[in-house]
């Protein structure tokens, strides 16, 4: 297969087009900067070529010739504040720029628009989602994003399902919670420095559950979604692990050889200071619970993780120590 995958330089790209390339697909790589970029992938199997999904002046015809697969990876994920400009930019990125992305696709003739989304279209979670739903948020749950990344996620979800209704491009949507692995930055990587800090984690009363998703499993998934008939004009969720938050501090404290510094604090006293401190995002997602239920992709396409939570979580702890200069 010959596959376009954009933001091929990301923590995300780089990795799928090395899972690509192993696999022995032709990938043309979409990356902002071509500098540093040779490294993802064997060399005689990747074409590295420059895109901002943004620039109205792309050439479509060059980035799409030939290609029977795009796998769109680009987006803008975080923002440290809120503005109206932050808005229109996600707005721009991952709507405007998808829509234009797809339908260059279907008029080049791309057999099938693989767009990786977000859990939280379906929803933030909250301290009672593990009760009431052990299996977690499902693709037939009504999707409920809270935040202007995930609205703007859901709306090109809808943009991608209604253009691609009546044409010969095949779509699918893969939804994914937080991923983990070498490289990882954001929420995941702010948990380990606290935990190697030995910051004081007022955690230990806490039984929320939260689904994870190691990265190479991830890819797996992706190429799995890409590439299987029976993936086509689907939506599908994915995670490899659901675990209670108190617990993956402990093993990752073991993992640093660290000693895990949690004590008990009552749930509404977090709320609270959380709101104070004007830091209630960070509160929920250390509290509340958000689980995912992966068994459609499981059942309808055979996918199951190739490598298991142990195995993963200590490849990533080896990666910081290394990146962090720990060397244990």
């Amino acid at each position: 297969m010959h596959i376009l995958v954009t933001g091929a330089n990301g923590f995300i790209g780089t990795a799928l087009v090395k899972s690509l390339t192993k696999a022995g697909h032709m990938v043309r790589a979409g990356v902002r900067n071509q500098s540093g970029s040779l490294n993802t992938g064997s060399r005689n199997r990747v074409e590295f070529v420059n895109l901002d999904i943004t620039d109205k002046n792309n050439d479509y015809e060059m980035l799409l010739k030939n290609i029977d697969i795009v796998i769109h990876l680009a987006a803008r994920v975080h923002f440290t504040h809120k503005s109206k400009s932050d808005k229109e930019i996600y707005k721009l990125v991952n709507l405007e720029a998808t829509r234009v992305l797809l339908n260059n696709s279907i008029r080049y003739g791309v057999k099938r628009f693989v767009f990786l989304s977000s859990i939280k279209v379906s929803g933030e979670g909250s301290s009672s989602h593990a009760i009431k739903s052990i299996k977690g948020y499902s693709e037939n749950d009504l999707p409920d994003p809270q935040d202007e990344y995930a609205k703007s996620k859901y709306a090109a979800e809808q943009v991608i399902t209604e253009t691609c209704k009546n044409c010969k491009t095949e779509y699918v949507i893969l939804r994914t919670p937080l991923v983990y692995g070498p490289g990882v930055k954001g929420n995941f990587l702010l948990l380990m420095n606290a935990v190697k800090k030995r910051y004081p984690l007022p955690l230990a009363h806490q039984k929320n559950r939260r689904s994870l998703i190691y990265l190479e499993n991830l890819c797996g998934g992706i190429i799995i979604c890409a590439t299987n008939p029976l993936a086509a004009n689907n939506l599908f969720h994915i995670a490899d692990v659901t675990i209670m938050v108190p617990e993956l501090i402990k093993i990752l404290s073991k993992l640093m050889r660290v000693k895990p510094f949690m004590f008990p604090v009552p749930l509404i006293l977090l709320k609270i200071t959380g709101a104070l401190l004007n830091k209630k995002g960070v509160v929920d997602r250390l509290t509340e619970s958000l689980v995912v239920d992966d068994s459609k992709i499981r059942k309808l396409l055979s996918w199951t993780p190739a490598f298991p939570f142990d195995y993963a979580v200590a490849e990533t702890v080896k990666w910081y120590n290394l990146e962090h200069g720990n060397h244990i």
